[in-house]
């Protein structure tokens, strides 16, 4: 049951999940031993399939909170120091100063390059289309679509893969020369986690002429510059909004000594006020 369960989740086409999801009811239904799990599931889980089946996420990526968590960690242990801060002018002045630190290094990452953990992916899924895609046969529908499929003992796998444009993003795979939106493929690697599948791998591999000479109206041009411009307006917007960033701690030391001195002020003027009236009651 487990099997069918994972199977039917991982599943991309709508039409197939539904007729995979009623088999899959009327199957364990009738077991005695199923019957209780198969109710839970469908008041649980069948009123919402929007929220787990992949069918219906495709695109949405696998998203979660780390990164967030990561964030929140370095501002409160790194930066702060782990301590509680109660004003709000430090608060946002540890902000600042970690987003201008953040700038920093996004610049020094520019210049010196990141393996991502997008690009160790995409590497990774290369090396498996080498070595696990000798079972796999791939042919050629269209000049920008290829059928990739593999015989098993009780079916055939098919998968579709797309020529969809080439542009000159980062997240690419450079053996075979594509970025992560040049190519598309049904199959739950990249219609839900969204990076270049071993399938996408194995028909660059296959087809590398075909690939490379696919031309279409909506293709872009690949501009050998426009990495270096788009990285030196990217610094400049960065050196921009630093400038902005940049806090002063005069200036907010200056407004509480101003602040102090007007409530000292105010408190004299009632000190004042209390004696003008005890003079009026003994004149009295």
């Amino acid at each position: 049951m487990s099997g069918k369960l994972k199977k039917l989740m991982n599943e991309v086409h709508v039409v197939t999940f539904e007729r995979m999801y009623e088999e899959f009811v009327q199957e364990y239904i009738k077991n005695e031993e199923s019957k209780n799990f198969v109710e839970y599931f469908v008041k649980s889980y069948g009123g919402r399939k929007q929220n787990w089946a992949y069918c219906y996420r495709v695109g949405c990526e696998i998203n979660t909170n780390m990164k967030l968590e990561r964030w929140h960690r370095e501002l409160k242990y790194e930066e702060g120091g782990g301590k509680a801060l109660r004003r709000l002018d430090k608060s946002l002045s540890l902000v600042l100063k970690t987003i201008s630190k953040k700038l920093m290094g996004r610049m020094i990452t520019m210049e010196r390059g990141k393996l991502t953990a997008k690009i160790s992916t995409i590497r990774m899924r290369h090396e498996t289309s080498c070595k696990e895609m000798q079972a796999y046969t791939a042919e050629e529908v269209q000049p920008t679509k290829w059928i990739v499929y593999k015989t098993l003992a009780n079916g055939i796998n098919t998968y579709e893969v797309n020529k969809v444009k080439d542009c000159d993003c980062s997240i690419r795979c450079h053996t075979c020369q594509i970025c992560i939106h040049s190519f598309t493929c049904n199959c739950v690697d990249y219609a839900v986690r969204f990076t270049i599948c071993k399938h996408i791998h194995y028909v660059c591999q296959k087809f590398p002429i075909m690939v490379a000479n696919v031309s279409d109206e909506n293709v872009l041009l690949v501009d050998e510059d426009s990495n270096r411009l788009r990285r030196e307006k990217e610094k400049e917007a960065i050196l921009k909004e630093k400038e902005k960033s940049v806090v002063h701690e005069e200036p907010t030391e200056l407004i509480y000594e101003q602040v102090e001195r007007n409530i000292q002020l105010l408190n004299n003027l009632k000190i004042w006020q209390m004696q003008n009236k005890l003079n009026e009651l003994i004149k009295v």
